[in-house]
């Protein structure tokens, strides 16, 4: 058990819930509805109790919003995300104790945790050491072993999903936990999940996450907790996932043999980081540490990880917000008055629309400009200040007054299926330079670009209303200063705009905007930085081709 320390207080409780609202229900089944504890984009958690328990004890009660339960999809994901929480063994989860699965409203009950989480006590207390430290990282280990014993893995551990409990830590929220042996996916493709500075580096390869990326989100929850800030930084979520892929975690605040665990637990491959099971090992009996291999069952089978899509983010929040778009929160939030609550609407940008795979682009069907408009005034190019064509090259620049700069051939209508193809070199050394191509758009007032970053951050992202809103992140080779080929499709249908894109003839996004897509619009190339402050950047141009596809 946790004693009461300088990192945490092991037998406070949360704030009083919120008081119920006029339009609130106050039953609820046999459950009647005490306050608030917290709103999500799935729905309301309540504080409640059950007259009719022969021991009356608080609960958390999870309502789903009416429009998801119209949704027969979401409504076989929600019934299937209630049977795997149930399990889980319960000594360090929240466990669901009932849910109504057949008629509206759907809604979840699982046993009130009192306590705060991680992020609150860090936030409010400092960094955890000594016995504090051990408790969590022994207690958190015991979670995911008993949640990968039954063949589940959460997949959005953080320091918000750790509750400490009068009695220990308590992992919670398995509302984006996948099964790991399900052969059967309910959707065409669903969104990117987890929190950008826990998810694992598979993530961001686009490669399968399975049990090691549990493994990866406990080292980095643990580094969190030793030192008060993510092991990988903060700041965008390419910037982040640029850090997780290529660089080491920042470690500060731990020390011995659990510096080395965590340090192999954030090992970039899946394969050398150790089970669940080893972690839980190591931390009890301090064993040599162990080779890991892939994951097994108690009977010996081996578990086969489901296929992991493309990261995407919802068109209208915040870009770390929003990568940690929420399918359903399962094991409620129960306890939490302070923010655990980070649920965002279901995203509008599904990963794959029906048609080809296209992992390498399409062939060009016929040509909708000549090559020789490029980069030519008299077809749209601007020549001036920012931007001047020679030997045969474009030059686009900007400076301290422009965060991007775009420049485009004048077309008429365009194809259903267009493909924009540039090859381009940053002429500048300024690390968070941008270059790329987009279309459908009106600057700032619309469309989609289609971009790289000098250090090989990839984002493609909606322009609407004066603002940017990211769809999908990747990684690609850094472009420096040689020539790298940049390619984005839009293919415009009816009520969908499917983007994907490839930096040197390799897919890094593939996305499809359902949520007021953009149908038409110009093209042409961009150069940006961010923050728009000085020195400028500078990108040169030479080739821009426009086909349809």
């Amino acid at each position: 058990m946790l004693e009461k320390g300088r990192g945490v207080v092991s037998s406070s409780l949360p704030e009083p819930p919120e008081r119920l609202r006029a339009d609130d229900p106050r039953l609820l089944g046999r459950y009647r509805l005490l306050g608030r504890l917290g709103t999500g984009g799935m729905g309301v958690v309540y504080l409640a109790c059950d007259p009719a328990a022969a021991m009356p004890r608080p609960v958390a009660v999870k309502v789903i919003m009416p429009e998801l339960t119209e949704d027969p999809t979401f409504s076989a994901r929600f019934r299937r995300e209630v049977a795997a929480a149930r399990r889980v063994r319960p000594f360090c989860t929240a466990p669901v104790l009932d849910a109504r699965l057949d008629h509206p409203p759907l809604f979840v009950v699982t046993e009130y945790v009192p306590g705060p989480t991680v992020r609150q006590v860090v936030a409010e207390r400092g960094a955890l050491r000594g016995a504090d430290l051990d408790a969590l990282a022994v207690g958190v280990a015991t979670a995911l072993t008993a949640i990968h014993a039954e063949g589940i893995v959460h997949r959005d551990l953080k320091p918000a999903n750790v509750l400490l409990s009068p009695i220990g830590p308590r992992v919670i929220d398995f509302g984006i936990a996948r099964n790991t042996d399900s052969s059967t996916r309910l959707t065409a493709a669903e969104g990117s999940v987890g929190t950008p500075s826990f998810m694992p580096p598979e993530t961001f390869r686009h490669q399968p996450v399975g049990p090691p990326g549990d493994v990866f989100g406990w080292g980095a929850l643990i580094a969190y907790a030793a030192s008060g800030h993510p092991p990988f930084g903060s700041g965008t979520l390419a910037e982040i996932a640029y850090r997780v892929v290529h660089l080491d975690p920042s470690l500060d605040g731990l020390q011995g043999p659990l510096h080395d665990l965590v340090a192999r637990a954030l090992d970039k491959d899946p394969e050398r980081r150790p089970t669940a099971q080893a972690l839980l090992d190591e931390l009890v009996s301090r064993r040599a540490p162990g080779v890991r291999g892939v994951p097994t069952e108690p009977g010996g089978l081996r578990q086969r990880p489901r296929p992991r899509s493309l990261p995407s983010l919802h068109a209208h929040r915040p870009l770390v917000a929003a990568a940690a778009a929420v399918l359903l929160a399962i094991a409620a939030t129960a306890g939490l008055t302070r923010g655990l609550l980070d649920g965002l609407e279901r995203p509008s940008v599904r990963e794959v629309a029906a048609g080809e795979d296209l992992d390498i682009p399409p062939r060009p069907l016929e040509q909708v400009l000549p090559a020789t408009a490029f980069p030519q005034k008299e077809y749209g190019w601007t020549q001036g200040e920012q931007s001047r064509s020679e030997d045969g090259t474009y030059t686009v620049s900007t400076t301290s007054g422009y965060l991007v700069f775009f420049s485009g051939p004048t077309v008429g209508v365009l194809p259903e299926r267009l493909l924009v193809t540039a090859r381009a070199r940053f002429a500048s050394t300024r690390e968070s330079g941008q270059v790329g191509v987009y279309c459908l758009g009106r600057g700032f007032d619309g469309g989609y670009a289609f971009t790289v970053r000098r250090d090989g951050a990839v984002t493609l992202y909606k322009a609407d209303g004066g603002s940017r809103f990211p769809l999908a992140t990747g990684i690609s080779p850094g472009l420096g200063e040689t020539y790298h080929t940049i390619q984005g499709l839009c293919w415009v249908s009816p009520g969908a705009t499917r983007l994907i894109m490839w930096v040197d003839g390799r897919k890094v996004a593939d996305v499809t905007d359902t949520d007021a897509p953009h149908a038409s619009g110009a093209v042409g190339v961009l150069v940006g930085h961010d923050p728009p402050d000085s020195p400028d950047t500078v990108a040169v141009f030479s080739e821009f081709s426009l086909t349809r596809a």
